[in-house]
């Protein structure tokens, strides 16, 4: 794997905001406002705007998650803002980085569009699923009078969602630096309870196995943590005031959400979602394929649910009702769009 540091790694618990920070809504709790969202044409409709999830408690901070669908270049799906940097001047970018699932990368840099050439900051971050704070210190060059850099977070080199919080950018005092150094700090210190035993469901299965044999299938998946990974068809309010029906799999699953993991603004964004991957589904250019009119029904499914948002959670089932399978009890639901 190539870096692009020179490291040093530090140990702190501390995810305090800087109070000098040259950007504009770094720690997200105003949604998008003062980023902007970049999206290469080879994504096309594939990759969706991050998501902003709100802060689960006081000690807690709002994060941007941006779920990635296929590799590509780093820059092709990223988010940035402009930052007035000044020639020979020593700045400190800081900002908190996971991943739900992997290790792999992120790059972080400092980019001038119009003259093509990079501002000094140019560097791979090494993520993991378990929150690391990065602070990395560099010297700003090539900058010009008729153009302002733009900050840069890319995500395009990792597969998976990747949250990113806490962003700071800050001129500093470092005579020293000649290039670039980087400080990695833990954030997330090692759970004294033991582990969460979780049984990774592939759902279309665990619904074949419930229409066909209905005991044993509770015996594998009910009093279980089950890992579930799923599209998203359908959403909708429940019957008590703040909580909200998913649907998995055209209705066949059911999962019961609400709270600060699933709220009004999330129904909105996904409601609004739902309704442009079905103008997707219904467009000529989505059906323009010689081999759509030989397609059968469930290959057409299978065809149309690449498009729909997806649900990420740790599970139980409660029910098992008019073939259809109840989910009330979740843990680290997220959206990705």
């Amino acid at each position: 794997m190539q870096k692009f540091a020179l490291p040093l790694l530090l140990c702190c618990a501390s995810i305090q905001a800087q109070s000098t920070t040259m950007l504009v809504n770094g720690q997200f709790r105003q949604g998008m406002e003062g980023w902007e969202w970049h999206r290469a044409s080879e994504y096309k409709d594939k990759a969706s705007p991050p998501m902003i999830v709100p802060a689960r408690g006081p000690k807690d901070l709002p994060s941007c998650v941006q779920k990635v669908p296929h590799r590509s270049a780093w820059h092709y799906l990223r988010i940035q803002q402009a930052v007035k940097v000044q020639n020979g001047e020593v700045y400190k970018v800081a900002l908190d980085l996971k991943s739900r699932t992997k290790e792999g990368l992120v790059r972080i840099s400092t980019w001038s569009h119009n003259q093509q050439k990079n501002n000094g900051l140019s560097m791979s971050l090494e993520i993991t699923p378990a929150w690391k704070r990065f602070e990395v210190r560099f010297r700003a060059r090539n900058v010009v009078d008729d153009e302002i850099p733009a900050f840069t977070i890319g995500f395009g080199d990792l597969v998976d969602s990747i949250s990113v919080r806490n962003v700071s950018f800050q001129q500093i005092s470092d005579p020293e630096l000649k290039g670039q150094a980087k400080n990695e700090i833990a954030l997330e210190k090692p759970s004294s309870r033991p582990p969460i035993e979780t049984v990774q469901v592939q759902v279309d299965e665990m619904i074949d196995a419930f229409a066909h044999d209905l005991d044993a299938a509770k015996r594998t998946y009910v009093g279980k943590n089950l890992a579930l990974t799923a599209s998203i068809t359908k959403v909708e309010k429940g019957r008590r005031p703040g909580t909200y029906i998913l649907s998995l799999q055209r209705g066949k699953v059911k999962v019961f959400a609400g709270g600060v993991a699933f709220n009004a603004r999330h129904y909105e964004q996904l409601s609004e979602k739902l309704k442009n991957v079905r103008r997707a589904i219904k467009s000529d250019e989505t059906r323009n394929e010689k081999t759509w009119d030989r397609l059968d029904k469930d290959a057409r499914a299978v065809k149309e649910l690449t498009f729909y948002p997806t649900l990420d959670c740790l599970a139980r089932i409660s029910n098992y009702r008019n073939r259809v399978i109840e989910i009330e009890k979740t843990m680290d639901l997220t959206v990705g769009f």
